[in-house]
């Protein structure tokens, strides 16, 4: 045979292996349901990306949880918030499959509830950390290692992660088999928002929702026109299922392109455990559409995810019409398209030192991405009114003027000040302090510090809320929407043991600070400093027989109407015996296992503090085992 017919026979007998060596093997199903997926891999969580799937569990616990193929059960835990109880299966090929809000671990064949009970003992607490057993524990494909749950966050249900070293994959790509009745991704819409202060929306500094018209199956267009100048940015609200009709999850492919040429791709598949913090600087709730959080069609500046890749939409400028294309589509491969035309605007925006006319009154304020909004009354056309920051003239201002003497006017980031300033129409003060990042604004005792690339308003609250310390409340507002998490909140004057702290009243919470401590500013409005004086308060223990596993717990209830139980200081006795707990937050219930009690009359009692340091102690309540 000729040595080039011998290569190319030689080839062909290597490809199939080389494939096989390429492509993820196939995973099993980790329930013994098929109920389809309630949250999909990629959704935003807060400013996070959710790094795995949510398996609907008929809204149960107890069903068993089955290895995803061969391999060693590496380390499991139980933790007072988050996952609650997760297990790490190290599979065989290197990936690691995380399985969280368990309500038990396997301990017939396995023994990990003997092992983590000896840990707590050992440690003294209810949640010991990691727990690696001491020999191999090896399981196969399908074996039942854990049961389902609603540990931590959330109601019953599984959550399922793909790892590799210290990237959550898509469990999807990676070899899960996908849930059956997926249909084609829905698209709701797009807004248009200026990416620098020279950009214009439809003539305005404003952001723009223009809402997608189905016209055939898989296909939207714009349902009105939209003119752009300048720099100017999109957000893709859109939505897709995995087999539950009733329950949108994210889409995780798009592409988009303007005349034919791409500017944006959208692959997400991958993505590390720090990197999952940058959801918040790709999908935007406030440039959103129809609930669903707005995919920015732009690589924003600190993204490292691999999968987000574009320059955005290019500079328009000149006159005419560009196309646009979006098309996002599904693990199954059922696409869906958008088209919509984008007219070009024509001049540029009007830069001015003063405001036209006199007699303004002010209506309300808004954060951009490209600096502060101001809504005005305009009363006179006569003349001009000055505009001061902090007894200053502040530099350019985009002024858009609009009928009925509406007049809206963005001050550009870069003109605002770094530390909290006045802002002056005329010879009247706007009822806030403005300030850009790095820098921040003190609001009384309160003081809000922003970092690079944030705005932050700060308003003193004339009426303090009930309970807070008078004189200390302010309505804080910070933007855009990817800086909230950087920025933190401090306040002056914090004597030990005085139970003090920061509390949202948008949010009903403190955000701790009985320390002093800075503390991550989460929602815009009103903050304020307040005593937590309230004890934690205990519920009657109940026996609950969790369903499909028939295991018996003491179900207890434990709140507080101030900063929370501090859940690592919870001590229980049952029968004068240290007993160790589970967590479910979102009832406010301590789980405890009584598999080992015996029928008959028992006796608890415990004591917890909260986060302020307020004790409280329950005195000797009985229980009966049938």
């Amino acid at each position: 045979m000729p040595m080039k017919s011998l290569r190319c026979a030689l080839f062909l007998l290597l490809l199939p292996t080389f494939l096989l060596s390429k492509a993820s093997p196939s995973l099993h199903w980790p329930l013994p349901i098929h109920q389809g997926c309630t949250s999909s891999y990629g959704e935003t969580r807060g400013q996070r990306f959710h790094g795995g799937v949510d398996f609907r569990t008929n809204y149960e616990e107890g069903w068993p949880v089955l290895a995803l193929a061969d391999g060693v059960v590496e380390r499991f835990r139980r933790e007072s918030y988050g996952y609650g109880r997760v297990l790490y299966l190290r599979l065989d090929d290197g990936r690691t499959a995380v399985y969280g809000h368990l309500c038990r671990f396997e301990n017939d064949s396995l023994g990990l509830e003997d092992l983590l009970l000896d840990a707590c003992r050992n440690a003294g607490t209810s949640f010991p950390g990691d727990v690696r057993p001491k020999s191999p524990l090896r399981v196969k494909a399908g074996q039942v290692v854990a049961y389902a749950g609603e540990m931590g966050v959330g109601h019953p249900h599984l959550h399922l992660e793909v790892r590799r070293g210290a990237e959550q994959l898509d469990p999807f790509e990676e070899g899960l088999p996908l849930p059956k009745g997926l249909v084609r991704p829905r698209i709701l819409g797009v807004t248009f928002f200026p990416r620098e202060s020279g950009g214009l929306v439809n003539g305005s500094p404003m952001p723009v929702s223009i809402p997608a018209r189905r016209t055939t199956a898989g296909h939207y267009v714009l349902s009105r026109p939209v003119t752009l100048f300048g720099p100017v940015d999109a957000a893709l609200a859109a939505n897709d299922c995995l087999g539950i009709a009733d329950k949108r999850t994210s889409v995780n492919d798009v592409t988009a392109s303007l005349d034919g040429k791409e500017f944006f791709r959208y692959d997400l598949t991958a993505f590390t455990l720090d990197s999952r913090w940058e959801a918040g600087r790709i999908l935007d709730p406030e440039r959103g559409y129809g609930g669903e959080p707005g995919l920015i069609l732009r690589r924003s500046e600190g993204v490292t995810i691999p999968g987000v890749r574009g320059a955005g939409l290019p500079a328009f400028s000149g006159e005419g019409s560009r196309m646009l294309e979006i098309v996002t589509s599904n693990h199954k491969g059922l696409t869906s398209t958008l088209t919509g035309r984008l007219v070009v605007g024509k001049g540029a925006p009007l830069w001015r030192l003063a405001l036209p006319g006199s007699g303004y009154r002010y209506l309300s304020s808004k954060i951009l991405p490209t600096g502060l909004l101001l809504k005005l009354r305009r009363t006179s056309n006569r003349g001009i009114t000055p505009l001061l920051v902090d007894g200053h003239t502040s530099g350019d201002l985009l002024v858009d003027e609009g009928t009925k003497g509406r007049v809206q006017v963005l001050i550009p980031m870069e003109n605002l000040p770094r530390e909290g300033a006045a802002i002056t129409i005329g010879k009247k003060e706007l009822p806030f302090l403005a300030a850009a990042g790095p820098g921040g604004i003190t609001a009384g005792k309160l003081r809000l510090n922003l970092p690079a690339g944030a705005v932050g308003t700060a308003k003193v609250v004339v009426k303090d809320p009930a309970g807070s310390i008078p004189g200390t409340a302010a309505d804080l507002r910070v933007g855009p929407y990817p800086m909230r998490a950087p920025t933190t909140l401090t306040f002056s004057g914090v004597p030990p043991g005085s139970g003090l702290g920061v509390y949202s009243r948008n949010g009903g919470r403190y955000l701790k600070g009985f320390t002093g401590a800075p503390v991550h500013f989460r929602d815009n409005g009103v903050h304020c400093i307040k005593a937590d004086r309230s004890r934690p308060q205990w519920g009657t223990p109940r026996i609950h027989t969790i369903p499909n596993i028939k295991a018996r717990e003491v179900r207890l209830k434990l709140w507080d109407r101030g900063s929370g139980p501090y859940l690592k200081s919870l001590r229980l006795w049952i029968d004068g015996n240290p007993v160790y707990f589970d967590w479910d937050g979102d009832k406010s219930m301590v789980r405890i296992p009584a598999d080992g009690l015996a029928k008959g009359r028992h006796t608890l009692k415990g004591s917890v503090t909260d986060h302020a340091g307020n004790p409280s102690k329950l005195q000797t309540v009985t229980f009966h085992i049938p």
